[in-house]
Parts: structure tokens; sequence; C-alpha cells
């Protein structure tokens, strides 16, 4: 048999991820317990690779590993030698590169072991054209087995093009351990799930050539539907599954009903880092939780400050269980004529470990030590990837942290900050200045809120997106039916439409009719709910409820989640017109079914915040009849006919259908 050289990425951490999952005293090793390396890489010509045995449970050698492709095909793998300390495959001779599910086979017993990410490298024969030229990673991208020309790859540092026979050539040092290629417009990438196989590991020295090769599908998407999902925080606490699945009827009902190529971005945390380990609830969880029901179309994915490591240090190494899951935390890639690019903007550079190594209990004095910019490695790179991209082409950008945040009721205050030490890394002002020239649409999610920054004058708009789990899904949990962020705006996601460089979008409440866009309310008696008592008369309740009795007798509340300067807000008043007046304020309802309950409960995290998106309504009576009509930026009208009084309470506001 054929020696082969083998570099496995992380066997350490899949040993303590193996420790971790034993906190629960209940749970006993299995019979076969061995290590499933997260990535590696194999000569083409290799026949055999090893696995190491944990804790002397070694399998038999009658046992098969079985190999699982994204396509399903299927790899039975004949175990050659078993010692105590590790055991022997035999590979398929037609293996590529791919991610692979990981299986062992005995007694007629199969069960899951990890998945890992395989790369095959071709070792240049007699006249191949595919060769390095002294490049530490090359490789070829094809369709359908014809070379594509001009596709942009990259190492996170280097920005590169393939030549006319599909070939790219990086004389890289490998800082990231990965390439990966930014799809090109008219085009896709074979998919593991729902999620895009846009990079592969390199995990050789920098002075070693690595080949990776990339398969592209061609496709038209000019038209193309964009299902865009702010913070998920799934970690199998408050029936957050459930609560999930319920979105996603919701959201795979829009996709059922859509027309065209539909796709999801998702802007971070879609995990919550501290349940890793506590709820064994981390990536491997999500991505089955997320292909449960969403196999149909691909999702790119943005990190979050929650799908950091809190047990690593720095940066870099917290970001490490993320990039092997998921995929690099900063690519691009095109959509149709539209030019998208992922950033992560939470830094948490020189950071310990959150974790008291005494007590192996998290330590909650770190995990909120990041900061909200964008390092200076990322945005050398992004000079590198925008010089690719003509100005007259629209771009996307996604990041998890705000470049902007509301300033009382129509304000606005820079949402990023530069390290103060000179360190080089981008705030808002340096980040908006690589942009000049560009007609950049920002999405952004993190505050769990909704809200816009308008400066298309200046050829930039951000959408701050609200949040999946509303408010970290307490609110369904408290009440059921109603999963609120903290500023009232409904669970949910922005549906964007574009055909060719026109985009329009909209804010979809999860489970209701894509005409709820505002609730209203009836101050007069909103108060006489919302009294001190119900919340337990904790003094934070107190100053919410002295807040939203200061509103003068006979005032009418609006709240307007997805509200920008260019959406119109009306009211009249048996036919005359009212002046609505922007105003910051909490939302009633979640006071109602989020914060009170929570207050009663002893805790003051995840309550109602005060916030912009609001106006209010001077009336002249208490009994009068309101119609109030919304119109957003695209021309759409929402209305309602308001019979006054209104009640206040969890059965007059029912949304879900």
């Amino acid at each position: 048999m054929k020696t082969i050289r083998l570099i496995l990425i992380f066997a350490l951490s899949a040993v303590l991820a193996f420790f971790s999952c034993k906190e629960k005293e209940d749970e006993k090793l299995t019979e076969v317990e061995f290590s499933v390396p997260s990535a590696v890489t194999i000569e083409s010509t290799a026949t055999a690779m090893d696995f190491k045995v944990l804790f002397n449970h070694p399998p038999k050698a009658t046992d098969k590993i079985i190999l699982e492709d994204p396509q399903g095909n299927i790899y039975t793998c004949p175990i050659t030698s078993v010692s105590d300390s590790k055991f022997t495959i035999q590979l398929p001779s037609d293996m590529v590169s791919g991610t692979y599910k990981v299986y062992h086979s005995s007694d007629g017993q199969k069960t899951f072991k990890g998945s890992m990410t395989v790369t095959v490298a071709y070792a240049p024969t007699p006249g191949d054209k595919v060769t390095p030229e002294g490049a530490s990673i090359y490789g070829q991208v094809t369709c359908g087995g014809q070379p594509v020309e001009g596709v942009v790859m990259s190492d996170g540092v280097d920005v590169v093009k393939t030549n006319s026979d599909g070939v790219y050539r990086i004389r890289s040092e490998k800082k990231y351990g990965y390439v990966f290629i930014s799809v090109p417009r008219g085009y896709e990438t074979v998919m593991t799930g729902v999620i895009p196989d846009i990079w592969k590991p390199v995990t050789k020295g920098s002075s070693a050539s690595e080949r990776a090769d990339f398969q592209l599908i061609r496709t038209d998407n000019d038209i193309f539907t964009l299902y865009v999902m702010g913070d998920m925080h799934l970690a199998r606490k408050q029936n957050d599954i459930n609560q999930f699945r319920d979105f996603m009827v919701s959201l795979q009902g829009d996709i059922d009903s859509g027309s065209g190529k539909q796709y999801g971005l998702t802007l971070g945390d879609m995990t919550w880092d501290c349940y890793w380990y506590a709820n064994s609830f981390g990536f491997t969880e999500y991505k089955e939780e997320i292909n449960r029901d969403l196999s149909r179309i691909c999702i790119w994915h943005t990190m979050g400050n929650h799908d950091n490591d809190y047990r690593q240090v720095g940066d870099f190494l917290k970001e490490n269980p993320y990039r092997d899951a998921i995929c690099p935390t900063y690519y691009s890639f095109n959509l149709g004529r539209f030019h998208f690019i992922v950033l992560d903007d939470i830094d948490y550079k020189d950071c310990p470990a959150s974790i008291d190594n005494a007590s192996g209990k998290i330590s909650e004095d770190h995990r909120s030590e990041y900061v909200t910019d964008f390092t200076s490695d990322q945005m050398n790179w992004l000079k590198k990837d925008l010089a690719t991209v003509d100005k007259s082409t629209p771009v996307i950008i996604s990041s998890h942290a705000p470049a902007y945040r509301p300033n009382g009721a129509t304000g606005s205050k820079a949402g990023l900050t530069a390290h103060s030490d000179g360190s080089g890394d981008y705030g808002t002002a340096a980040f908006r200045s690589l942009l000049t020239g560009y007609n950049v649409h920002f999405f952004s999610g993190h505050t769990h809120n909704y809200f816009t920054y308008d400066d298309s004058a200046n050829g930039f708009f951000e959408t701050n997106a609200g949040a999946v789990c509303g408010s970290w899904w307490w609110s369904g949990y408290y009440t059921t039916g109603f999963n609120l962020s903290q500023d009232g705006t409904p669970g949910g996601y922005t549906v964007c439409k574009v055909n060719g460089t026109d985009i329009s979008w909209q804010y979809r409440s999860a489970g209701a009719d894509p005409g709820y866009q505002f609730r209203s309310y009836d101050m007069n008696e909103v108060r006489k709910v919302l009294t001190d008592d119900l919340g337990n008369n904790a003094s934070g309740w107190k100053s919410m409820v002295a807040s939203t009795n200061s509103f003068a007798a006979n005032t009418v509340l609006i709240n307007v989640w997805a509200y920008d300067k260019g959406w119109k807000v009306s009211v009249t008043e048996n036919g005359k017109a009212l002046t609505p007046t922007p105003v910051v304020a909490y939302d009633p309802l979640h006071m109602l079914v989020m914060s009170a309950p929570r207050y009663k409960a002893g805790s003051t995290n995840f309550v109602t915040s005060s916030w912009p998106h609001f106006f209010s309504v001077q009336t002249t009576s208490e009994n009068s009849t309101l119609e109030i009509k919304v119109t957003d930026r695209f021309g759409n009208e929402y209305s309602e006919t308001m019979t006054r009084p209104k009640a206040f309470g969890t059965s007059n506001y029912k949304y879900k259908k």
C-alpha cells in the first residue's frame, strides 16, 4: 500500500470538543471513539488514510468507514489495520475534493462521527497547464469541464484572476489556511446543504505548493430574490428550536411561492457562543437545523460576535471554529449584476479567553470586550477586491455590527470605532472612504432592532435588519405567538427583489401578511394596562411606564419599524389631516409580552429598548376614528382604520396568520 502525506487541521480541537461534550454526568463513551479531522489534504495517488483513536476505543478490523458527499454519493472504506492509537482505511480511487460526512459502520449499525473537508492535491503531469510555477497555492476553475477565465480568487490577503486556461496562482504565506473563490456573475457553485462550497483548506507550509480546484455551475440569475436574516441565536433553550421551525414555515412559504433564483444571506449570530458547550449546540447543530427545511436555496453567511469561540484568545483564534465549519470571515461573490461583499466588524483583538481556568465556568468579563471595527488586514483585502469591480456595479455589503446607529428621533451617529492605539484599524469614516464612487447597500444586524441610515446621495444606504429571534426568543417563550424584537419589530426577514441593477426590499414579519408593516396604539388604553405592579414595581420597568405615561391624553402612537426617509406616514381624523411627529419611544406591546414577565422573573436583560421609527399623533377626542396610511419608498401602501377606543391586550394584537 502506498504511503500518503496527510496534514490534519484542528485535531486537537476535535479532542477538546469531545471532552466538552462530557460535561453532563450521564454521558458515556461509545464503543468506538476516534477523531475526525476538520480538514485534510491528500495526494491524488493516495490509497489510505489514518484516523486517531480516542480513549483506547478503536473499531474492529471488520468494521467499515463510510464517506458521504453532499450529492449523496456513498463510499464504503474497509479498515486495513487497527491499533489502540490509530486505524487505517482504504480510500476510494475516485475520491475528489469536497466536504464529506464520516460514519462508522459495524454490524449493520451506522453512526455519524463528524464531517471533514478533503482537498485532493494533484501532482503535475507532462503537458498539464495547471502548474504552480512558484506559487504556493494554485488550481483551476472549470464549468462543465471547461476552464473559466477571469474568476477572482483570494487567500484572504492577495486577489488574483484566473487566466485563459482557468488557472490561478497565488504566492501566499497561507496566513488564513484557505483559498476562496469569488463566484462570478452567471454562475453558482456546488453546495454542502445550504452552504456554498467557496473555500478549500491549504494546510502545508508556505514554501510548499498546494493545488485547489473549483467547479462552477452556469446559471441565469440576473433576476433573483434575496432573503436577509438577522440574528438567530439558536442554542436549544427558550423553546427556540420550535419557534425557529415556525419561522422556517413562513420563510419556506415565500420560497415556494417565489419565482426566479432565490438566495439567503445571514447577518451573524446564527449561534450563541456560551451554549456551544453548555447545551452542546454549535455550528454542527446549526447546520443540521438550517438544512432541515431550507435545502433548496443557497445561504451566504456573515459572522457575528456570538459566533466566536470564547475559550480561545484573540480575534484570529476565536474565529477558527467559524472558518472551519461555515466559511471565511470575509469574502465576496456575485449574484446577477450585483457584487456582494461579506465582512466581519467584530474585533476581539488581544482579548483573553472568557473562561475561568480554575472552575471551568464562563467568565462574562471578556465576552463583550470586542471592538466594532474592520481590521486593517481585512480592509487591505477589500481595496484589492473592489479594484476588480467596475464602479457602475451596485454593491451589497453585509457585516454584523452597524456602521451607523440612531441618535435621537431623526439623527444618526457612527457605529464603528477604530482602535485608539493607532493600529490602523478602520472605523465608520475610514470604511466609508474606501467605498467612494460605489453605490453601496449595507446590511447589518446585532442590535435586535430595525433602523435605516440613508446617505444615498453619497452612495451609501444601511439597513439594520432586525432579528429572526426577536428578543433572543424570550418574548415568544413568555407569550406564545409574539416573537418581537426590543423595539417592537416582529421577528422576520427582509425580502429583496432584484431585476438587473434594480432592487426593492420589504421587511416580512414571519407568520404575518406582507401588509403588516406598522402597529398603532391608543395610549389612553395602553396606560390602563401598563401599570407599575405589572412589572413587579421594578425600577427599570417603572421608568418605562413613566415614559409611556408621559404622552398627552388622546395620543396615538404608531410604530413603523421599517421606516426610512423615503416613506410617508399620514393620519386623518374625521377627514382632517393630523401631524405625525417622529419620537423615540418604548413599544407597548413588547413591554406587555416580554418586559413585564421578564421583570417579574427578576431579570433585567433583553427588555424593551426606546427606539426611533415611532410617530405620535395628537387627536381631538378619545373616541374618534382615524385613517392611518403608510407608504413605503417603493409606493406600496399599508393602511388601518383605527376605531377608538382601541383596546390594548394580547388578544387585540395577534399578528400571525
